[in-house]
């Protein structure tokens, strides 16, 4: 078994209604990875998990370091390789980037960032 440790999390939630909800847990497991999707299996805000990031402790986030590992939904994952000048985010699945409609699946689904 893995020696475990405490990772930072904080996490953000789908807009509800107008603006999201920050959460932060800390979370023990052996790699940030595993911290991240523990964080993700537990989260339970009626929205759901926007964005979520990770990081070595709350001193680190407040220092502005880097995130050791970075969870994003689908829809936010659209939206940060988008180079859309205008975007629209109509609540179900359903994008407007600069005019066309872009339909996301599983918008509330998400995975680790590379």
């Amino acid at each position: 078994m893995l020696f475990k440790r405490k990772f930072f999390i904080i996490a953000n939630s789908f807009a509800a209604p107008f603006c999201s909800d920050t959460s932060e847990e800390y979370v023990r497991a052996s790699t940030p990875k595993q911290a991240i999707l523990q964080f993700i299996k537990s989260y339970n805000h009626p929205a759901g998990c926007y964005a979520a990031n990770c990081y070595a402790s709350a001193d680190a986030y407040h220092q502005k370091k880097d995130p050791l590992c970075r969870w994003r939904s689908n829809i936010a994952r659209t939206l940060e390789t988008s180079r859309a000048g205008s975007i629209c985010h109509r609540g179900d699945g359903t994008l407007e980037l600069d005019g066309k409609n872009v339909q996301v699946a599983d918008p509330r689904g998400g995975s680790i960032l590379p």
